[in-house]
């Protein structure tokens, strides 16, 4: 899931900021599709407890 969320988020990047990429349609919508998996993957994973608190964690900072 991290994976996939850093190769959108790399995506979003050259989208928002690369001027000079062409977009080709099956790249975009290998995009798309891999969007589409993050959140069907979600679903599975997104009320598993180590995942809810790991959520916790990223609004409450480190504990020392």
């Amino acid at each position: 899931m991290a994976g996939i969320f850093v190769r959108l988020q790399d995506n979003r990047q050259i989208a928002d900021y690369g001027n000079g990429t062409s977009w080709d349609p099956t790249d975009a919508l290998a995009i798309v599709d891999l969007a589409s998996r993050a959140f069907e993957l979600w679903t599975l994973i997104g009320n598993e407890k180590i995942v809810q608190d790991y959520l916790v964690s990223l609004l409450i900072g480190p504990r020392d």
